[in-house]
């Protein structure tokens, strides 16, 4: 399987997670927007984009999600900066969530690597303490 089919599958369990999980059924119907441009709001020209993002219409709840593959997974600086891009916009919202989708074998790396740049950025971005984190590896079946 090539790397943009493992990435589209990683996605589409996203998607999958999301329109399936209960938690998130009380905020039907959730708009999806796929690769969403993510504005960090504390610099200028600062963006990064996000496989696919959901709110539902009255603004109660804000989802990023974000697929990683072998090949670009958060043991890349890139990957670490648009991760704290993420945080520092979710951290604007009243109820933000931050889905990860990854290869089984970064599951553990990947949980680390999220909540230790959530715990470092929550000096600066008070509500960053309010995200609520979702890991989902390749093998979860959707």
């Amino acid at each position: 399987m090539s790397e943009s089919n493992d990435h589209k599958s990683l996605v589409k369990k996203i998607h999958y997670f999301v329109n399936n999980e209960p938690l998130f059924s009380q905020y039907k119907p959730l708009i999806n927007q796929k690769e969403t441009y993510i504005k960090n709001p504390h610099r200028v020209r600062a963006s990064s984009q996000a496989d696919i993002a959901f709110e539902d219409l009255s603004g109660e709840i804000y989802i990023i999600g974000e697929a990683k593959t072998c090949m670009y997974s958060l043991e890349h600086k890139s990957s670490k900066e648009q991760l704290d891009k993420y945080i520092s916009f979710l951290s604007l919202h009243r109820n933000p969530h931050l889905i990860y989708a990854v290869p089984y074998i970064q599951f553990k790396m990947t949980e680390f690597e999220v909540n230790s740049s959530i715990k470092r950025l929550s000096g600066n971005f008070p509500g960053a303490g309010r995200i609520v984190t979702h890991f989902i590896h390749d093998l979860y079946d959707a």
